[in-house]
C-alpha cells in the first residue's frame, strides 16, 4: 500500500451548496454556480463518476437515488449530487517533449489547442507544462485561450543530453531522461491550489519514465491528495514499430496513474488520431456526476479508505477513483 498522505477532502461548503439550493423534489442539483453561499466549512469527500451503458455510451440521465456509494464496504449517504456540465474546471496539460514524441508533437499541439478552445468556458482555467530531462511550466494558470495557445506552441522536442548516450543498463536501450513522475507530481501540486470544481491532468506521453526524483507512489499520492483525475494519451513510440518485441513498461505506468485517480488511458496509433481522443475526453469531462458525502467513519488517522460507486438495477459500468487517504491530525 502506498504511503499514507492526506487527500484534499476539506472543501469549502459552497462546492456543494447548490446541491441544496437547487434541489428539486428528487434532491437532484443541476450545477455548482449560485449567488448564495454558506459561510461554514464542512468535511466532504468528493467523487466524480463516469457512467456508461453496455454499448459504451455515456449515461447522462441518472438521479441521486440511482447511485449507491460505499466507503470500506459501509454505505454512505450521498448528500450532494450534480452533473458536472457547468462545474468549474481546472485543467493541466503535460506534454512529453522527448525525442520519442518527435513525430507526434505537431499533431498533439494542434489538437490540444482545439481541445482547450472547445472545452474551456468562462470561469475555467488551465496551465501547460512540458517534461523530458526537466519539468517546466510553459504557461501558468489562466483562462485566456491565446495565452494557453502560446504556451503550447513553446513545447519543442529537446535534444538528447550527450552524457546519457553511452549508457545501456542491462543491455536495454537508453532513451535519455523522461521525468514523467516529476511532471505528475508538480502538476498535481499546482492543481491542489484550486479549491473547487473538477481538477484534471491530461498527459501526452508513451509512459516511459527515467530519472525522476519522484517515485510513482509519490506522484500518485500527490494526485490523490489534490483530487486530480488523470487522463493519459499514450502516443506510440516509433521505436516500438521497429522493435515490436521491446518491453513496454510505460503502458502499465499509465494504467496505474489513470486507475488510481478515476481517469482513463487512450492508446493512440497513429498520432493523427489524437484529435478524436481529445474530443472523447471533452465529452466525458462534461458528462460526469459529482457525488459528495460526509464519511460515516470519522477520524483523522491517515488510513486509505476504499470507495465503490455502483448503479444497482441498471446495466451500466461506473468509473470513479478507488479511494482516498484520510487526513492526519
Amino acid at each position: 500500500m502506498r504511503r499514507s498522505l492526506s487527500p484534499t477532502i476539506r472543501l469549502l461548503a459552497w462546492i456543494a451548496f447548490t446541491a441544496v439550493a437547487q434541489a428539486g423534489a428528487d434532491g437532484q442539483a443541476q450545477g455548482y454556480r449560485s449567488d448564495s453561499t454558506l459561510k461554514t466549512v464542512t468535511e466532504v469527500v468528493n467523487v466524480y463518476a463516469v457512467v456508461r451503458d453496455r454499448q459504451g455510451h455515456l449515461v447522462r440521465d441518472l438521479r441521486r437515488a440511482d447511485f449507491q456509494l460505499t466507503e470500506d464496504s459501509v454505505p454512505q449517504d450521498v448528500r450532494y449530487f450534480s452533473q458536472t456540465t457547468d462545474a468549474p474546471l481546472t485543467l493541466a496539460l503535460a506534454i512529453d517533449t522527448t525525442t520519442c514524441q518527435d513525430e507526434a508533437l505537431p499533431v498533439e499541439k494542434d489538437a490540444a489547442k482545439d481541445f482547450l478552445r472547445e472545452l474551456l468556458r468562462p470561469g475555467d482555467q488551465a496551465f501547460v507544462l512540458h517534461f523530458g530531462s526537466q519539468v517546466e511550466i510553459l504557461q501558468r494558470l489562466t483562462g485566456d485561450l491565446d495565452s494557453l495557445a502560446r504556451g503550447i506552441d513553446q513545447a519543442e522536442i529537446e535534444e538528447r543530453p550527450a552524457q546519457v548516450l553511452p549508457a545501456r543498463p542491462q543491455g536495454k536501450i537508453h532513451r535519455g531522461p523522461h521525468h514523467l513522475f516529476d511532471a505528475v507530481y508538480r502538476a498535481s501540486n499546482e492543481l491542489m491550489r484550486s479549491e473547487v470544481g473538477l481538477k484534471v491532468l491530461i498527459v501526452l506521453t508513451d509512459g516511459y519514465e527515467q530519472g525522476s526524483q519522484t517515485s510513482l507512489t509519490a506522484a500518485l499520492d500527490a494526485a490523490e491528495r489534490a483530487d486530480v483525475i488523470i487522463y493519459c494519451i499514450d502516443v506510440l513510440d516509433p521505436l516500438r514499430l521497429v522493435l515490436p518485441t521491446l518491453p513496454d513498461p510505460g503502458r502499465a505506468v499509465l494504467d496505474e496513474l489513470a486507475r488510481g485517480t478515476g481517469g482513463r488511458v487512450f492508446h493512440v496509433k497513429p498520432a493523427y488520431t489524437t484529435p478524436a481522443v481529445f474530443d472523447e475526453i471533452a465529452e466525458e469531462l462534461r458528462s460526469q456526476y459529482f457525488l459528495g458525502y460526509t464519511p460515516v467513519r470519522s477520524g483523522h488517522d491517515g488510513s486509505f479508505r476504499r470507495i465503490r460507486v455502483r448503479v444497482p438495477g441498471k446495466d451500466c459500468t461506473v468509473r470513479a477513483r478507488p479511494g482516498y487517504y484520510a487526513p492526519l491530525d
